[in-house]
């Protein structure tokens, strides 16, 4: 008699958890493994998506006999087997657990893939690494790009991925920038303003990105930044005020997305900017 595999709940998963954060509905997770580690066949309760961050999976024989090796990203719906696995050399993995209520909102909207998915590069793989950033550094604005990155992923998993073919940039992405240019420094949420402008928050993820070639919450940082410059330039202002005004709540992280974006801290390019 074949053994059933067993059913890991929400948030549960082999190895060690390194790090976690929840928010919007979904839950990331780091796990670390060790030499040798053994993962038995299981299945998940919830939709997710595992990446590989180091070492690799060295899949156990296949149920027909067959060994097999899975990709370095995989997508996993409710339920699918995820086969035994066995890490020779141990390394770590990173976990994008989708919540039940947001998988069956996106579900509804764009028919996800009802079996496994393995991601070799492309639009998905880069989506992921910008996610896993956001996972470890975390800023005020990084809620709002993890929701965004990680509908984009999902619509990546869709039965039907075709292209939208509309060039004309549509009205509700003209009022999502205004509605993000007036409220940059409040907390936004992605799905608060898809309702506003009476979109399904898939579409405006990968929509925003189509016509602005970077995700929502990169573009509200990019503001902040922009909205920055004139503070350090003409204001006696210490760092700390101007990055509160701006939206961030930690000079640390004002100071780290000033320098992704310019190059320069901002006590450096206030410096060049007054010399």
């Amino acid at each position: 008699m074949n053994q059933q595999p067993s059913v890991l709940k929400g948030g549960h998963y082999y190895g060690n958890t390194v790090v976690r954060r929840e928010t919007s509905g979904v839950l990331l997770t780091e796990a670390l493994y060790p030499a040798g580690h053994v993962t038995p066949s299981h299945v998940h309760e919830r939709a997710y998506f595992s990446f590989v961050l180091k070492g690799s999976n060295d899949a156990i024989q296949n149920p027909n006999g067959k060994g097999g090796h899975a990709s370095q990203l995989m997508f996993y719906p409710p339920g699918a087997l995820h086969l035994g696995q066995v890490r020779k050399n141990g390394g770590s993995s990173f976990f994008i657990e989708i919540a039940v209520n947001l998988f069956e909102r996106v579900n509804d909207h764009l028919k996800l893939q009802d079996t496994s998915i393995a991601f070799n590069g492309g639009l998905t793989n880069r989506l992921l690494a910008r996610l896993y950033r956001e996972f470890r550094q975390i800023d005020s604005a990084s809620e709002i790009a993890i929701e965004g990155l990680v509908l984009e992923m999902l619509a990546q998993c869709s039965r039907d991925r075709t292209e939208s073919v509309t060039t004309n940039r549509p009205r509700f992405i003209t009022q999502a920038r205004e509605i993000i240019h007036e409220h940059y420094s409040d907390k936004l949420s992605l799905s608060v303003i898809a309702k506003l402008v009476n979109v399904h928050p898939v579409y405006l993820a990968t929509e925003f990105r189509r016509f602005h070639h970077c995700s929502i919450g990169d573009y509200i940082r990019r503001i902040r930044i922009d909205a920055a410059c004139p503070e350090l330039a003409n204001s006696s202002k210490s760092l700390a005020e101007i990055g509160a005004g701006i939206g961030f709540s930690h000079q640390a992280h004002f100071t780290r997305t000033f320098k992704d974006h310019i190059g320069l801290t901002p006590s450096e390019y206030r410096r060049h900017v007054r010399k």
